[in-house]
């Protein structure tokens, strides 16, 4: 119940404009109110088993003292028994008592408790999906290409198949795009390379070892991230540019922002502080294009081989858009670049593209834009539908 009603809370405080913009403030009230009467029943249940217990375990602490006390008196009478070992007994009875009374309480403290620590030891003992092989090895720096052979996915034993025989080549040091239609596994083939999940069949190589043989934390250290929502903690500026490099100096730190054009705007943010401003819950003190600006500038100064760029323009305005694709030229330079775009006008000078196709789940063309134009495609009746989008 208190799980619940956090829940309900939680969803109301952050979906807050969207419940006054459609204006159900009733309906939010009726559901917290709901969740809350539950609450309150149960937890008055709770009351009511304490005090019932509470009411036996009292009853017991006083009642046989003085039955004690009774048969005390009776034993002196009769001279079969001290004073001195009545008082003992007394004394050493109500010890006893007040330990049974306080094991009690825990005992009720603990029964309260175990649901909570149910759910939390449930994901602490989740084995986890991903696990190093006992002979893995640290991964080289890429020198040759990632490459995706026969590779099969599926999220789940009967779940339908992502992505099904598909073979792709990402050659180090060129840019490359993935470009098809919404669930056509582009993200997943994302989360393949750094090895987030499992292939159920095939194999994801780079430089032709197979990355289930290498160690993933040093797999992932070959990788820089940037998403289309870069997640930023409530955190200042400046830690969160450092994130995944703290041991950083200042100076490296406004480098990285400097060339992913954002070093201007931390110093202007409101407050005056710039790189100790804190960002808030999720970054929400910044623009989309600070935060994503500086999620460039954190991949900047972490300065991996491999660059993964997943949708990080599609939700900007056309100013933010520009600052941020200028931004993303520089951390592009010189780098293995796997881009996933919507907006084809932003992917056409990619070395490479590969189109995959959802109905296949796989890629079905690759090519450069001229190529895939001339191929007159898939990829060209995706740039067509744009077109007339646009």
């Amino acid at each position: 119940s208190m799980a619940a009603t956090m829940t309900a809370f939680e969803q109301a405080a952050s979906g807050v404009r969207v419940i006054k913009s459609v204006g159900e403030e009733a309906t939010a009230a009726n559901n917290f109110n709901a969740t809350t009467t539950r609450l309150m029943h149960d937890e008055m249940r709770t009351v009511k088993t304490r005090a019932h217990a509470d009411l036996v375990s009292y009853g017991i602490a006083f009642l046989i003292p003085g039955l004690t006390m009774f048969a005390s008196i009776w034993l002196l009478r009769s001279n079969q028994i001290s004073g001195a070992e009545v008082g003992a007994f007394l004394v050493g009875l109500i010890r006893i008592t007040t330990m049974l009374r306080t094991t009690q309480r825990a005992f009720g403290a603990v029964m309260q408790k175990l649901p909570g620590a149910a759910r939390i030891f449930a994901i602490l003992d989740r084995e986890p999906a991903v696990r190093d092989r006992p002979d893995a090895r640290p991964c080289p720096e890429p020198r040759e290409a990632l490459r995706l052979e026969r590779v099969c996915f599926r999220y789940a034993p009967d779940a339908e198949e992502v992505l099904h025989d598909c073979d792709l080549e990402i050659p180090v040091g060129k840019t490359v795009a993935l470009v098809g239609e919404s669930g056509a596994g582009k993200s997943t083939i994302l989360d393949l390379l750094p090895r987030f999940f499992d292939v159920t069949g095939g194999r994801v190589t780079i430089d032709g070892l197979d990355v289930r043989d290498l160690q993933q934390a040093s797999l992932v250290r070959q990788f820089a991230i940037v998403q289309q929502d870069s997640f930023l903690f409530n955190d200042t500026v400046e830690r969160n540019i450092a994130y995944g490099r703290p041991d950083a100096t200042r100076e490296q730190i406004e480098a990285a922002a400097r060339r992913a054009h954002v070093h201007d705007a931390i110093l202007a943010l409101e407050g005056g502080c710039g790189y100790e401003t804190l960002v808030g819950d999720r970054g929400e003190r910044l623009s989309g294009g600070q935060r994503q600006r500086v999620a460039i500038a954190r991949a900047l100064l972490r300065d991996a081989p491999i660059l993964i760029l997943d949708e990080p323009t599609s939700a900007l305005d056309a100013e933010s858009e520009s600052r941020v694709q200028a931004a993303l030229a520089e951390l592009m330079r010189d780098r293995t670049s796997i881009v996933v775009a919507h907006r084809l006008a932003t992917i056409q000078h990619a070395d490479v593209i590969h189109v995959l196709a959802r109905s296949e789940h796989r890629v079905i063309e690759s090519g450069t834009h001229a190529e895939l134009l001339a191929r007159d495609g898939e990829y060209a009746r995706l740039v067509r539908l744009q077109q007339l989008l646009t």
